[in-house]
C-alpha cells in the first residue's frame, strides 16, 4: 500500500491563511455587535430545544 506523501503549507500559504481567518473572525464580531435583533438566554433557547426533542420522541413512539 502506498501512502500518501503529506502536503506542507508554505510559510506564505500560512500568513495568508491567519490573514483570512483574522478578517473572517473581525467581520462575525462587527456584525454580532451591529445586530440589533433581541437577546434570547441561554435557558430560553435550551427550553425549546427540548420541547422540540420531546415532541419528536413522542412522535417516534407513535410511530413505533
Amino acid at each position: 500500500m502506498k501512502l500518501i506523501e503529506p502536503i506542507i503549507p508554505s510559510q506564505s500559504d500560512l500568513t495568508l491563511a491567519r490573514a483570512n481567518h483574522e478578517s473572517w473572525f473581525q467581520n462575525k464580531v462587527l456584525a454580532s455587535m451591529q445586530d440589533t435583533k433581541p437577546l434570547v438566554s441561554h435557558e430560553q433557547v435550551m427550553s425549546e430545544v427540548e420541547a422540540i426533542i420531546y415532541q419528536a420522541e413522542l412522535k417516534s413512539r407513535k410511530l413505533a
